[in-house]
């Protein structure tokens, strides 16, 4: 399984793609607070981290309770966990 702190460095790379950079924002920074981000953005942001982590991340946790950036890395791990195994 992929690290926290790993998954949050790639969550900020997306970030930047989507957003002025990012560069300094850390794992407690709240999505919405994060200069430019606007519905729309976060909602690609949200959507580029469950493609690559090929997960689909509840709406309820989305809508309300993933604030900061640690919370999408916390909801897409549980989203992970949560997949049946392909074995």
């Amino acid at each position: 399984m992929t690290d926290l702190t790993e998954m949050l460095n790639r969550i900020r790379l997306i970030a930047n793609t989507e957003l002025p950079p990012a560069g300094d924002v850390t794992a407690d920074h709240n999505l919405r607070d994060l200069p430019g981000a606007e519905s729309v953005k976060l909602l690609r942001i949200v959507g580029a981290v469950e493609e690559l982590y090929d997960v689909e991340v509840d709406d309820e946790a989305m809508f309300g309770s993933v604030y900061l950036l640690r919370d999408l890395a916390i909801a897409v791990q549980h989203a992970r966990a949560e997949q049946p195994d392909d074995a």
